[in-house]
């Protein structure tokens, strides 16, 4: 390979590079404009209901007895609103957004999307229900859980769910399939 050839393959893959972040970040920046407006809440709010629905039944199943309405997940002692930003739907745009961008053959984009929609959506199941027991049991730390612990943990995730589509685009034996 001569210089002007693994020059121009630089060159190339600069501009991949580019493109991806710059992509990545001009539609996270208008997903985000789009999900912080009113109407957006007219959208999200059946994802909220089906979130507290099947919270209140997986609780249930563990004895606890609370119901769901609407957004509201209710027991005895109390109730928990899941409100726009509870819904998982920063890391899934995020997420969507990482694996259209990169460039990589279009091919497995579409199964690692719903994959990686399908797993935020469980964590963001398990975020609820763990934020349900935390007020129950352990109220003073409700705040941290909430605004700062699950926080972490979405990003990581998301981040783990996009490398690992990733170390698998790359490896050649995949490639070939």
């Amino acid at each position: 390979m001569t210089s002007t050839q693994l020059a121009g393959e630089k060159k190339e893959d600069k501009r991949k590079l580019y493109f991806f972040i710059g992509g990545v970040f001009i539609f996270s920046i208008f997903s985000f404009w789009l999900t912080s407006q009113d109407s957006f809440i007219k959208v999200v709010q059946p994802l909220l209901n089906l979130y507290t629905y099947l919270s209140s039944k997986i609780l249930n199943i563990f004895g606890y007895a609370t119901s769901a309405r609407a957004e509201y997940l209710s027991g005895p002692a109390f109730s928990l609103e899941v409100k726009k930003g509870c819904d998982a739907i920063a890391p899934m745009i995020l997420l969507v957004l990482s694996i259209l961008f990169f460039p990589a053959p279009f091919k497995s984009k579409p199964k690692a999307i719903l994959y990686g929609i399908g797993l935020l959506f469980l964590l963001n199941l398990v975020r609820i229900i763990s934020l349900y027991l935390v007020k129950l049991y352990v109220p003073s730390i409700f705040d941290f859980m909430h605004t700062d612990l699950w926080q972490i943990v979405f990003i990581v995730f998301t981040l783990y769910l996009w490398l690992r589509w990733l170390r698998k685009e790359s490896n050649p034996a995949h490639a070939q399939n």
